[in-house]
């Protein structure tokens, strides 16, 4: 059996543990690592924007996505191999920066290995960057509020 990467992006993140947010319940359901063989991973980028989106908008589920951040996700470092991929994609698409070393992050790892690498998010902008650099994408219905 091949091992999926569930790459999440900091809308994702937040989407688990916060019970208000539009597809709570799919993303909680991704989240689930007892329905199958797949690794939780994100970019360090994304660890540190979900805890401040988490201390802004929900205070009320901070603790859990800083537990999450500290055990529950695989987060990669952004190092000049990511930057080297990043700077890949600025040269042929625009989008803001922090998005941009999300995704490269995540290209890194589809080229590293084998797995099967899906990118999670409910960012639109977001999804249409990884999507035209050859990602896979779950994409979970943008926030509402």
């Amino acid at each position: 059996m091949n091992i999926e990467i569930r790459f999440w992006d900091t809308s994702a993140i937040l989407k688990v543990f916060d019970s208000d947010e539009a597809d709570h319940n799919a993303a909680l359901a991704l989240w689930d690592t007892r329905r199958g063989r797949f690794l939780r991973r994100s970019s360090m980028i994304a660890g540190i924007e979900a805890v401040q989106a988490a201390r802004a908008q929900s205070p009320k589920i901070l603790a859990n996505v800083q537990n999450a951040v500290d055990k529950d996700i695989d987060l990669v470092p952004f190092d000049d191999e990511r930057f080297k991929v990043a700077l890949e994609i600025a040269k042929r698409r625009y989008a803001k920066g922090a998005d941009t070393a999300i995704v490269a992050s995540a290209i890194f790892a589809q080229r590293r290995t084998s797995a099967n690498v899906t990118f999670i998010t409910a960012d639109e902008d977001q999804a249409k960057l990884a999507r035209e650099c050859g990602l896979e994408v779950t994409m979970l219905r943008p926030t509402t509020r």
